[in-house]
């Protein structure tokens, strides 16, 4: 935390990550879920599967802890969805994103600049799996053999980069080359930094995009209620 909060004239960026696996007993999801505001037990249980549930109730607490690292009172603060779903803290100037895949759930809180972050469970990703959502210059990427790093490395880069800019999958990104070491989507260029994160005996890929070269990163392992 000391480190974060002695950084104070460059970008900050917080990133946790704690386990949303095996599930809990429905009392302590419950008492998680009471832990949290109103806006948000309403929209943890617009979820149907306990798992989701479970997930989206982590993450509202990693919120707390990150916003705590960077100075503010993260319990106190609003955590509310714009338009496209992209989550955000009402009244500051924090940029928040979320990811969650089965077994893990990530939160990067930034001040100073916009943020993105995606995490996926480490395997051999296929081609096929993500062909439909690949650009064109991504898929001649991924054919001529020249990525900067693993297929699954590119698409969390990818998905990172698309949470940062906030609008998600959409027209407009046939021609965009999300694959490679500096994305530039929308005329912005965007930094990426790439995490793993272990729980157990199993890995987790972690990518970590911002809009500025010079942030001063933080990642740790969160709690979790009990």
């Amino acid at each position: 935390m000391s480190h974060l909060l002695s950084t104070a004239y460059r970008p900050r960026v917080a990133l946790l990550a704690a386990p949303n696996m095996p599930l809990w007993a429905p009392s302590q999801l419950a008492r998680a879920t009471r832990a949290i505001s109103p806006s948000e037990q309403q929209y943890v249980m617009r979820f149907r599967p306990a798992d989701q549930k479970q997930a989206r109730c982590i993450a509202r607490h990693l919120v707390v802890q990150a916003a705590d690292m960077l100075g503010y009172p993260g319990k106190f603060l609003a955590l509310e969805r714009d338009a496209h779903g992209r989550p955000f803290l009402a009244g500051t100037d924090l940029d928040l994103s979320i990811s969650h895949t089965p077994g893990l759930t990530v939160c990067a809180i930034s001040l100073g600049c916009r943020v993105g972050v995606d995490v996926e469970l480490r395997r051999e990703l296929q081609f096929e799996e993500i062909a439909p959502a690949l650009s064109g210059p991504e898929k001649t990427r991924v054919q001529s053999g020249n990525l900067p790093w693993s297929l699954l490395s590119c698409w969390t880069v990818k998905e990172a980069v698309l949470k940062g800019d906030g609008r998600g999958f959409g027209p407009g990104l046939e021609a965009q080359d999300l694959f490679s070491p500096e994305p530039v989507l929308a005329g912005v260029r965007w930094h990426v930094s790439r995490h793993v994160f272990e729980h157990g005996a199993t890995t987790y890929l972690c990518a970590l995009a911002t809009d500025v070269s010079d942030a001063v990163v933080v990642s740790r392992l969160g709690s979790i209620p009990h």
